[in-house]
């Protein structure tokens, strides 16, 4: 491959990389992923590897950040459907998190290693973490400000509200410890519970 590569040919390798990428990182994970691994399907040098992204972790969090807008897309249909109540919306923005953890091999593998995340947290540029994660909380932390301003959410901060919000989201990964029988029902009432308990009706809300 010449030094110069052409538009065409830098298309081509980094497309070639993501989709390496995605294959290894969800199957091997980060870790045991070389650069050789990533390299050898797009026909490149090692060195070649640095002219696309910094790291693996950068083409870790470069697949992430593809990701982004359908994600936020998703939770942003939800939070601001207003056909529906606000004890509505929040119910199902929780089961839209949970499917995303579940179903998407991305942020599963990160989210189950939590030594992963780290070493992508740690060698990933600040300010692009940031982004990422100000596109996906944004539309959540918006929501809730709007609730709480037209009084249909529990007089408490936003960000705490939020928080109890993360802390559901952490139920999944201690899904072992739970009684396979009973954990999606349990989770499901429990999501049930902090939807009403957050928020306070004014008529009956919308299912």
């Amino acid at each position: 491959m010449p030094s110069a590569f052409t538009e065409r040919d830098r298309e081509r390798i980094e497309g070639k990389l993501l989709e390496t990428g995605f294959r290894l990182f969800t199957t091997q994970g980060l870790r045991k992923t070389s650069l050789d691994d990533l390299v050898r399907p797009a026909g490149i040098a090692k060195s070649t590897f640095y002219r696309f992204f910094d790291s693996k972790e950068e083409l870790y969090v470069a697949l992430i950040f593809r990701q982004v807008p359908e994600l936020r897309a998703g939770i942003l249909a939800v939070l601001d459907d207003e056909s529906l109540g606000v004890a509505e919306r929040l119910r199902r923005y929780l089961h839209a998190a949970l499917d995303i953890q579940r179903n998407n091999p991305l942020y599963r593998r990160l989210l189950t290693h939590p030594d992963e995340l780290e070493l992508v947290a740690a060698r990933t540029s600040p300010d692009r973490l940031e982004e990422t994660k100000r596109l996906i909380v944004e539309p959540s932390l918006e929501f809730l400000q709007r609730a709480r301003k037209n009084g249909d959410l529990v007089d408490v901060e936003p960000g705490i509200v939020f928080g109890v919000v993360q802390a559901v989201l952490t139920v999944p990964l201690q899904e072992q410890m739970f009684d396979p029988a009973t954990y999606e029902p349990a989770l499901d009432l429990l999501i049930d519970i902090v939807a009403t308990g957050l928020t306070r009706s004014h008529g009956k809300d919308h299912s």
